[in-house]
């Protein structure tokens, strides 16, 4: 629809460049020259007014992620970054989200280090299951032991990320996408998922790798997890919150 609109746009703002091209150079002082030569570049103006508002719309909610980090991934509007960061002693992998559309949606990601020189990694797939309202920006943590070889050094990542809008995505709200992640590449298997206390959930699932993304890893962080470390999912920005640009 909005292509449709695109198009009709250009051919009145052509068809208004026409009429006010023929009224301008037509000799005469008839009332339908006089007519076109007013109308036209009157249509010609509102016609851009209008083409300019689609092409580039004004955002309805903050870009939390582009303020924040600069550059960010997407996944058919689920947005997000991950980092990893060092809190009380334990390496979380942090991602950090934002629904680019008005109805809330689930968002997967899963993330592990790509290989090193000799084909090993220090972790597996990290994977979670990331409930966003609509508009909004938070950050959900996963605990990891991070072996003390990996503490402190910067490693390539490989990414895979897919959604789900349960209620079709509605309005969209910002308008300026991410990298993008061109289809899902995380699906869910037949397994049940975990316990809801250890949200976000991680339900099992089926990962393919199409992003990779550079990530600092923290140094002097537990090698093993303590027990009872849970995962932690926090919002940070609901539309109809302030916000303070």
């Amino acid at each position: 629809m909005r292509e449709l609109v695109k198009a009709a746009l250009a051919l009145s703002i052509a068809a208004a460049v026409g009429l006010s091209v023929w009224a301008w150079l037509a000799s005469g002082e008839r009332v339908d020259t006089w007519v076109g030569r007013l109308s036209g570049p009157t249509l010609v103006l509102f016609g851009l007014y209008y083409f300019a508002k689609i092409f580039f719309p004004q955002d309805r909610a903050p870009d939390f992620l582009r303020e924040e980090f600069g550059k960010y991934f997407d996944r058919g509007g689920f947005c997000f970054v991950v980092r990893a960061e060092g809190i009380g002693g334990v390496c979380f992998l942090s991602v950090y989200f934002q629904n680019r559309f008005e109805k809330p949606c689930i968002g997967r990601v899963a993330v592990r280090p790509a290989k090193g020189p000799w084909g090993r990694r220090p972790l597996d797939w990290v994977r979670a299951e990331i409930p966003c309202e609509g508009g909004a920006f938070g950050v959900a943590r996963i605990p990891v032991g991070l072996p003390a070889l990996a503490q402190g050094k910067r490693r390539v990542f490989e990414l895979a990320a897919a959604v789900t809008y349960p209620h079709r995505p509605g309005r969209q709200l910002r308008f300026r996408p991410g990298v993008r992640i061109p289809r899902d590449t995380i699906v869910e298997t037949a397994e049940e998922p975990a316990d809801e206390e250890t949200a976000p959930v991680q339900p099992a699932m089926k990962v393919s790798a199409i992003r990779k993304t550079r990530i600092k890893l923290p140094a002097g962080v537990y090698e093993e997890l303590p027990i009872g470390t849970k995962r932690k999912m926090e919002t940070l920005w609901r539309v109809g919150d302030a916000y303070d640009s």
